[in-house]
């Protein structure tokens, strides 16, 4: 009898390790396939989401006609500048710090944040609270002054009824560089 216990005891542990086996290669089979997903929507550099996840969400936005949204360009300025002065290891160090900036001031779930290009980052709002993220553009302009490492040239737009994510971005880009403008004239 001690012998037949012996055995389903060794056979209930067999069948228990070789589940634990199998849930291990899945598991790293997940985790494999999260890291891919991380490496193709993130940009390595400064860790924000990247042109290809900014793209996804701009799908989202339109397919599911979503509402109630804002959208904010920055542009940092004189970044060729800064590259060819002071070369490009300093650029990335800048682009690293602006990057921790727009995270630790458009923190929460409402804010999607992205490098969509060399010195140009977008920040996707849920609500289109146009108070609230003209404090948040103002604490980034602040923070810029107070840091004297780099300034940034902002575009702001809502979204209006019946827009387009083009129609929006048109307006941010505008505005964008309106601002542009009035830096240079200044």
């Amino acid at each position: 009898m001690d012998s037949l216990w012996s055995l389903a005891v060794f056979g209930m542990l067999s069948v228990i390790i070789y589940q634990q086996v199998i849930i291990k290669k899945k598991s790293k089979k997940i985790i494999s396939l999260n890291k891919w997903h991380t490496l193709a929507f993130t940009d390595d550099l400064t860790g924000l989401q990247n042109h290809t996840a900014y793209s996804r969400k701009i799908n989202v936005l339109q397919s599911k006609k979503i509402s109630g949204w804002s959208l904010v360009l920055f542009d940092i300025d004189n970044f060729k500048l800064i590259n060819d002065t002071y070369g490009h290891l300093e650029g990335d160090k800048i682009l690293k710090s602006f990057a921790k900036l727009l995270t630790s001031t458009f923190s929460g779930q409402d804010y999607s944040i992205y490098r969509i290009g060399g010195d140009e980052f977008a920040v996707i709002s849920n609500h289109s609270n146009e108070t609230l993220i003209n404090q948040l553009i103002s604490e980034i302009t602040r923070a810029e002054l107070n840091r004297m490492e780099f300034a940034s040239t902002k575009g702001f737009a809502m979204y209006l009824e019946n827009d387009t994510f083009a129609d929006v971005f048109k307006r941010a880009d505008r505005n964008l560089y309106h601002n542009k403008k009035i830096k240079k004239d200044s």
